[in-house]
């Protein structure tokens, strides 16, 4: 592992280190649509501001052309997501944050291994965040990780955490360590739309710990450290990675070679295939055909702020059709699964059934 602080979830990895650099309150942090409410619960910790910026067009990472178009006086940080694994265009948003005097945060949930060029995604901006929550590439329970590349921004942050974050409850290691065995237990392709099912309805009772805070208000999640029991699980991080990158590089093979006539996001190097994604012209009924027939196809993102719609948007300041491609990517877009419980017999049903029903 590379040294760095561990919080309870990614998001205030984010928001814990936008706050330690003391920026004025009426800042902007720009950051892409089609994205996760998380990102935003990150930036509201801060008590910054987002402005949302659109993605290329049938693709999942930022505009470089939108960022530029958006930036303000009040823009000081550029948090920018490499969605599915898939990687930002970095050699110009990178020299657009230089010019700029922008302070560069990547966005790395998705992925610890893609790579722009030579260099590895995660080492381009100040810091990096990742999380090991469900449905991410490494998967530890629940935890957030802060990479820090800018070592002189270290003591303050330091300092920061010292003073705020702490070990979670011990009732709520416990019920996260049981939510983490039943997820290796039952996590199985045929079980995908059951368990999927059955996540929302306990996490709605507040019966398991959920990935989303619908309050909208400041959590005392935000106060504590990833568990100590999920950072063990964390010392066999590169074993699993190296198996997950060939794994997931095969997989997107498969996926590729039977849905190359289909729309893909472009091509890149040194992707690491989080989620193989697609856009269809059948999605809601693509996804309902694929519940009854118990094959594994996500959905996410289905909003630009996911899962926020209509009204719940406006509350996070998003004006509906200030990102056009997003939002066409919101209602056409389906990804498919890379991780280690999908076998390439399983993989290439996956993609025959999109294949046959898709569009």
């Amino acid at each position: 592992m590379i040294p760095g602080y561990y919080f309870f979830r990614g998001r205030y990895a984010l928001g814990h280190f936008l706050k330690s650099l003391n920026l004025p309150k009426d800042s902007q942090i720009a950051i892409q649509a089609f994205t996760c409410v998380a990102v935003v619960e990150g930036i509201a910790l801060s008590g910054s501001k987002p402005i949302y910026i659109d993605i290329l067009e049938k693709d999942v990472v930022m505009d470089p052309a939108d960022l530029l178009k958006k930036l303000t006086a009040r823009t000081k940080v550029v948090v920018v997501q490499h969605t599915f694994g898939r990687v930002a265009d970095m050699n110009q948003i990178s020299a657009l944050c230089r010019e700029r005097g922008l302070i560069l945060i990547e966005d790395c949930c998705h992925t610890w291994s893609s790579k722009s060029g030579s260099k590895e995604v995660g080492s381009f901006g100040v810091a990096s965040f990742y999380s090991f929550e469900w449905g991410k590439p490494v998967i530890a329970g629940i935890g957030g990780f802060l990479r820090l590349n800018d070592q002189s921004l270290g003591p303050a942050l330091v300092k920061h955490l010292h003073a705020e974050v702490i070990e979670p409850p011990l009732f709520r290691r416990v019920q996260l360590e049981l939510q983490y065995i039943a997820f290796r237990l039952f996590f199985r392709p045929k079980f995908y739309w059951k368990l999927r099912k059955l996540y929302h309805f306990l996490s709605k009772g507040r019966l398991i710990t959920a990935s989303y805070n619908p309050s909208g208000e400041e959590s005392p999640e935000s106060k504590w450290s990833m568990s100590k029991w999920a950072r063990l699980r964390l010392k066999t991080f590169d074993k699993k990675l190296a198996r997950l990158k060939t794994h997931s590089s095969a997989l997107s093979q498969v996926y590729d070679h039977i849905l190359g006539a289909f729309d893909l996001p472009r091509k890149a190097d040194g992707v690491f295939a989080h989620r193989f994604p697609l856009f269809v012209k059948n999605k809601e009924e693509l996804l309902k055909l694929a519940s009854k027939k118990e094959i594994e196809i996500a959905g996410w993102y289905d909003s630009p702020i996911h899962p926020l719609k209509g009204s719940e948007l406006n509350k996070v300041g998003y004006l509906e059709g200030s990102c056009p491609n997003a939002e066409r990517a919101s209602s056409t877009l389906i990804s498919l699964p890379t991780h280690l419980t999908i076998s390439k017999c399983e993989a290439e049903k996956i993609a025959n059934f999109v294949k046959n029903y898709g569009n």
